[in-house]
């Protein structure tokens, strides 16, 4: 069949009904924007046939919470770049081309979703195109689509799939494109080919031989590499036919999302494309950091090796980029490059999206897809950053840095964006060399952030001499996957002149404590009223050990400190979980109702039977307040809470580790006592995340109550909102 004959039937299967529906398909999904959720429609157009409306209506359903309702979408964009042929041939989008493009019309606003288990988002428009070859009756029926959200417990955002869908595809051979996606919430997610809806869970009858899996007639086949992100279709005769696919996501076991995409795919005698896919191993998510200078490149290999390759990027936000591109035949790279802002706030961005357009150079159908690069963003860590001064990365500022600075004297490295003498943690790329005996990157030793390691770092020592940074007082946030170091405060009621005594446990059943020999640290109770005596610190027998097999070392610094040794003396290693001694103390009876009494680990440290240190671990404070007599705490499901971040201001959640399933309420109270918002919730065993409603409170101070039907967890959490 001739190229010329091919493009005419093309243009009459475009043409054929176009008075009814100029409609090809569509996408519908949701991302979290750090107050409420931005809602996208986006519908595809074939550039004939009537005018795409200027507003959708979106219909938005949750059962459990009894929520029905619409919203009237106004048109945000139109994408009229979607070419399919050639680059040369520019966008041509009338009834007489031979070269039909199609159109991306954008839909799109913001809408507050409270928490419910089973929101449904969905749009439909009327009608799919007669033409259709592989449904039945496709021109009575309308395109629907859908989106479903579980934010009861958590907020979610869809994965991101830039590039379209393949609008054309060849006959009688294999077509292999990218769907390629990337998660803001590193959920993991599944792709599936569905049968195309004309309501919910309605599908839409297919003709005699086509299924989901051959959906384009006897013969023909789809189906998705779930590892590698591709779509492969294949369809033994041309025609019209209508795809549908859908990706779902999933946290910790449980469904949280999925949004769906549809649209018509033309088979026909062209030769088939060659869509440039990644190289083996290539990483589409990356980590930054306020400050830091980041290079990420990129390669694709086209299997028609004579094709030139061409790579380019398309930032999503408007810093300063500097973009390389090396096209080549067979395959081709790029690279792009930026500097993060140093005043770049990861809690109100918390990632961004760079777009990376990849296309061949064949013709008249071009290779041609859309890639997608996620960011995200945090702020640098305190253990991994450089601290001005701290030369040995020892966490203290003192007369032992000079001398890491002689050791390092003369090396060079990268420089640090905005680096200052200031005592906070600054992002620096690692170094080439490290300490010898201490295998710390010498990175630590340029104290002043000029990317020479010489005197004119002492300036930085002699500035914040005696200063320490937080990672000598345990984990400032808690990391998931090792076991903590806690208080526990569960059933504990602090009231004046109360003799009171707090487990100090290790390990849970879940996460255990391995193989260790012992531990020490100074422990802290920070009281508004200095207590009248000394703590103490007891045991008997633990997991850990007897009297018979440990020694137990205490030292009182202090009314409110205390050191703590505690270890095997037989050279053998142990595991386990739960208690392991018991802080005791008296309340001071000068001690009022509403303050507040913080217990801290300081400088904890953990050792196996060669003396070698652990690491892997968290030492968590903790804190309560003093009551009146009367008020009893029972033992909580939940074993550590935490506001993150905090101080805030836009997202906020509260982060739970709850160590058995159970049902319980979270009250935010204002310095009132006034109950300013509750949420009631079914909680699993594990770590939960519960989005609080930052937009709807103002500045201020507030007090979180996480309780249950006979308990309630120990700690009320300070938030500020600023």
């Amino acid at each position: 069949m001739s190229k010329k004959f091919t493009l005419a039937m093309i243009c009459l299967l475009l043409s054929t009904n176009m008075f009814a529906s100029h409609l090809t398909g569509g996408e519908i999904r949701y991302a979290y924007n750090g107050t409420n959720y931005t809602v996208t429609l986006s519908l595809y157009r074939d550039c004939q046939g009537i005018a795409s409306p200027a507003t959708v209506s979106m219909s938005f359903i949750s059962s459990s919470c009894s929520y029905n309702f619409y919203r009237t979408f106004s048109l945000t964009s139109v994408d009229s770049n979607t070419n399919m042929w050639c680059p040369s041939l520019g966008v041509v989008c009338n009834s007489s081309s031979s070269y039909p493009m199609r159109q991306i019309y954008i839909y799109s606003d913001t809408v507050s979703l409270p928490p419910c288990s089973d929101w449904k988002i969905s749009n439909s428009q009327s009608s799919l195109n007669a033409s259709i070859t592989n449904l039945i009756n496709p021109g009575i029926e309308p395109l629907y689509l859908e989106a479903f959200l579980n934010n009861s417990s958590a907020i979610n955002s869809n994965p991101v799939i830039a590039d379209p869908p393949p609008f054309i595809i060849a006959t009688s051979s294999f077509f292999t494109t990218s769907v390629q996606a990337v998660d803001p919430d590193n959920d993991s997610f599944v792709y599936e080919m569905i049968e195309p809806e004309s309501a919910a869970s309605t599908s839409i009858p297919y003709t005699t031989g086509s299924s989901v899996t051959s959906p384009m007639g006897s013969g023909s086949s789809a189906s998705i590499d779930q590892a590698n992100q591709y779509l492969q279709l294949y369809s033994g005769s041309m025609g019209i036919n209508m795809l549908a696919i859908r990706v779902k996501e999933y946290r910790n076991g449980t469904l949280v999302g999925y949004s769906t995409r549809s649209w018509n795919a033309i088979a026909t005698s062209l030769t088939a494309p060659k869509v440039p896919l990644p190289a083996p191993g290539t990483t589409f998510t990356y980590l930054t950091h306020p400050g830091q200078t980041q290079t990420i490149s990129l390669t694709f290999n086209d299997s028609t090796s004579s094709d030139s390759v061409f790579v380019s990027f398309d930032p999503t936000n408007s810093w300063t980029y500097s973009t390389s591109s090396t096209p080549g035949a067979g395959s081709g790279s790029g690279s792009i490059t930026w500097t993060t802002p140093s005043t770049l706030n990861p809690a109100t961005t918390p990632y961004f999206y760079i777009y990376v357009p990849v296309h061949d150079n064949s013709c008249p159908l071009v290779g041609n897809t859309v890639y997608t690069i996620l960011v995200q963003t945090a702020q640098p860590s305190p253990t991994d950053s450089v601290w001005p001064g701290d030369a040995n990365d020892d966490y203290t500022v003192n007369m032992y840095d000079p001398l890491a600075i002689a050791v390092a004297y003369g090396q060079t490295g990268s420089t640090r964006t905005s680096a200052s003498t200031s005592w906070v943690a600054q992002y620096c790329s690692p170094w080439a060399n490290y300490f010898a005996v201490t295998n710390i990157n010498m990175k630590h030793a340029d104290c002043n952030g000029d990317g020479t390691v010489n005197s004119t770092d002492l300036a930085a020592v002699t500035a914040n001499y005696g200063m320490s940074h937080p990672k000598l007082h345990g984990s400032a946030h808690k990391t998931t996957g090792v076991p903590d170091l806690y208080f526990d405060l569960s059933g504990i009621t602090l009231t004046p002149g109360a003799n009171v005594s707090v487990p100090i446990k290790f390990g849970t059943t879940s996460l255990p404590m391995n193989n260790i020999y012992g531990l020490a640290a100074s422990v802290e109770i920070i009281s508004p009223v200095n207590l009248a005596a000394a703590p103490t610190i007891t045991y008997s027998t633990s997991w850990i050990g007897t009297t018979a097999n440990t020694l137990n070392f205490t030292k009182n610094i202090n009314n409110n400190h205390i050191d703590w040794a505690y270890a095997r003396i037989d050279q053998t290693n142990v595991s386990g979980n739960s208690t392991i001694a018991t802080l005791n103390f008296t309340v001071p009876a000068t001690a009022t109702a509403g303050q507040q009494m913080k217990f801290h680990f300081d400088m904890p440290r953990v050792i196996d039977k060669n003396g070698n240190i652990i690491t892997a671990y968290n030492a968590l404070d903790d804190s309560m307040d003093i009551t009146v007599l009367g008020i009893v705490n029972v033992t909580s499901p939940v074993q550590y809470a935490e506001v993150v971040p905090n101080p805030s201001h836009s997202h906020t959640e509260l982060q739970m580790y709850v160590e058995k399933a159970s049902n319980m309420q979270v009250k935010i109270i204002d310095i009132l006592g006034k109950t300013v918002w509750q949420q009631t919730m079914s909680a699993n065993t594990g770590n939960q995340s519960i989005s609080l409603p930052s937009a709807n409170l103002a500045p201020g101070i507030y007090m979180i109550r996480v309780q249950g039907e006979g308990w309630q967890y120990g700690k009320t959490l300070k938030w500020i909102k600023e």
